[in-house]
């Protein structure tokens, strides 16, 4: 499946998991554990979250949280992504600390906007709710390790040793820390200051 090509498989408030489903998952964390090998684990050890499927009118796929809280728009999710990289200066930023996955669509639009040339630190406490998600949304075609990098657990040593490892030049170049809102559930205040 193409970067683009979002699981068009499903278009109904299906939450179920199928071998399809695995598969994408199974591809999905082998690109995430090149340079994050201990979030990759923990969202394969993690129970998945309850999130409902969607296919929005651009035909990309949306989810639906707990409270009907929706993880991107239900209408344009691809267009509302790429309006939400923009307010990211390529030119000033090299390096983006991005606190929500949602549905990544946002993710891949930022490294679009950046020209695939800064990395993007992803921060994401709710491991069930990536699992939910990487299980149904194609990320290979734009996970490339050297550009992006993961989070989940904001007090692992470990994790933030390798997360900003080898990215002194891009930080210095200029670091932002942008806050994707439908992804704001599940991250503490401490998170966000």
């Amino acid at each position: 499946m193409a970067s683009n090509d979002i699981d068009r498989h499903s278009n109904s408030a299906d939450s179920g998991v199928s071998s399809h489903d695995n598969e994408m998952l199974t591809r999905n964390l082998a690109c995430l554990a090149v340079s994050s090998p201990e979030v990759a684990a923990r969202i394969e050890a993690a129970e998945a979250s309850a999130v409902t499927f969607q296919v929005a009118a651009d035909g990309a796929l949306v989810g639906l949280v707990s409270g009907g809280r929706r993880l991107a728009s239900l209408h344009q999710p691809l267009a509302e992504a790429r309006s939400w990289a923009e307010r990211v200066d390529p030119v000033e930023t090299a390096c983006v600390l991005v606190l929500g996955f949602g549905m990544g669509h946002h993710v891949e639009a930022l490294l679009e906007r950046l020209n695939r040339t800064g990395v993007v630190l992803i921060h994401e406490p709710d491991v069930g709710r990536l699992r939910a998600v990487l299980s149904r949304i194609d990320c290979t075609g734009w996970m490339d390790p050297r550009l992006v990098r993961w989070i989940t657990d904001a007090q692992d040593e470990g994790q933030f040793t390798r997360c900003f490892r080898d990215i002194e030049t891009q930080m210095v170049a200029g670091t932002r820390i942008v806050e994707h809102q439908p992804s704001r559930h599940g991250f503490d205040d401490e998170v966000r200051t």
